[in-house]
């Protein structure tokens, strides 16, 4: 059973040790956007995320942690935007039927103020591509990034920008 359970909410060793997991056994997709976007190793590239998050939480699929996630302020995006980010075990692939409604319904536990959702993957990312749309959201854009010259599709959260509008 998938539970999403919010970082702020448990013990700092707990949350520690469960983000240093995924971190060490993420998907070869994610360590190669990490890799590609930011040039850090996975441990810096989570905790840097986390640290810059509004909100982040642990995907635990029966208690066992297989992905981290979080919404952040992105620079030279208007306020209401952030960006959504998901780095995710292969383990999570098993529960991503179950935890995409999950993951879905914590997103709209956002601040009304922060009604687009923005993510970024690099190109040729099957499984950043797959979760998104799994999530609602909707490729808008190919554009090279800033610093390393990747190509990056960005993707907006159509369903999260409808729910917000309501």
């Amino acid at each position: 059973m998938v539970h999403i359970v919010d970082l702020g909410t448990i013990a700092p060793d707990t949350a520690t040790s469960s983000l240093l997991w995924i971190a060490e056994n993420l998907r070869a997709s994610d360590v190669a956007d990490i890799a590609a976007t930011s040039g850090r190793d996975p441990v810096t590239a989570i905790t840097k995320a986390v640290e810059a998050s509004e909100w982040s939480a642990l995907i635990l699929e029966d208690g066992l942690p297989v992905a981290a996630m979080g919404a952040m302020p992105v620079e030279g995006l208007p306020e209401q935007n952030v960006g959504f980010w998901l780095l995710a075990t292969p383990a999570y692939a098993a529960a991503e039927a179950t935890a995409g409604p999950a993951v879905a319904a914590s997103l709209e536990r956002l601040p009304a103020d922060r009604s687009i959702l923005w993510a970024g993957a690099t190109a040729g990312n099957d499984d950043a591509r797959r979760t998104l749309e799994t999530l609602g959201f909707a490729e808008v854009a190919h554009a090279a990034h800033p610093c390393s010259g990747v190509e990056i599709v960005s993707y907006l959260s159509v369903a999260g920008i409808a729910g917000k509008a309501s």
